[in-house]
């Protein structure tokens, strides 16, 4: 029988710790290693919602991208820990590591895009990707974005006869690279959550900038990796959260 040491130990071959920043919370934050698995639901967010999603689906685990502990406890209080304590769910994030892992976050968003000649780039130690697309306009780009990532709307920078042609993605926060990623000879950018003034860096350097939201930018990960659970456990249940929007609603 699977065990729950055995679900972490091969998403750690997926996404090495070693990968993930100094700050990060990453591995296994809730749960018994000795314990069965027979159902797991992979979800980008661990709140109050997914514990119940994964209580109908009568998960024994989670795997999520971004952890749902931070920060130092005091104490434990929080409905989403004592949901998962009394019911004997465990839980396993991947974070930053599974943002630069070779089929992680960064990866999936590159090949989602369709880049061609995808490699790692690097940012000190963060390993976003990068690669070319057939020379198009900024607006037609935007346009596969929306389409890629079944978004009705987007922000950016840049004019929509801009033309595009070396792409650079980083899924979730990437605005504090659009300086060296401009540096590095990308005209474009696809990121999450840009400020004003990375935004207005981004106007003064002619760098695009299109900034398609962070859930929508992340959560294709989601399938990857449960097409790998599956792929190593035949014993295994993995289902992935159906929840396919993020909290921030476009009109």
């Amino acid at each position: 029988m699977t065990k729950v040491a055995d679900i972490v130990d091969a998403m750690n071959r997926f996404a090495p710790v070693e990968l993930a920043e100094d700050w990060d919370n990453v591995g296994l934050l809730v749960g018994n290693s000795s314990r069965d698995v027979s159902k797991i639901i992979v979800m980008l967010d661990l709140d109050e919602k997914g514990l119940k999603e994964a209580f109908e689906v009568g998960a024994d685990m989670i795997i999520t991208h971004h952890p749902f502990i931070m920060s130092k406890l005091s104490n434990i209080t929080d409905p989403v820990i004592l949901g998962l304590i009394e019911n004997r769910i465990s839980v396993c994030s991947m974070h930053t590591n599974l943002d630069c892992a070779d089929g992680g976050v960064n990866q999936v968003l590159a090949e989602a895009l369709e880049l061609e000649e995808i490699e790692p780039i690097m940012f000190g130690d963060f390993i976003a990707r990068g690669g070319l697309v057939n020379k198009t306009s900024m607006g037609a780009f935007m346009t596969k974005v929306k389409r890629t990532l079944n978004i009705s709307s987007l922000r950016y920078v840049g004019e929509k006869e801009c033309t595009v042609e070396k792409v650079c993605v980083v899924g979730g926060s990437g605005g504090d690279f659009i300086e060296e990623a401009c540096a590095k000879g990308f005209d474009t950018i696809v990121t999450a959550d840009v400020k004003y003034h990375q935004a207005q860096l981004a106007e003064k350097l002619g760098m695009n900038v299109i900034d398609a939201g962070h859930f929508e930018t992340e959560n294709p990960v989601i399938y990857k990796v449960a097409r790998y659970l599956r792929e190593v456990f035949a014993d295994v249940e993995v289902i992935t959260s159906l929840r396919t929007k993020s909290y921030i609603k476009y009109e």
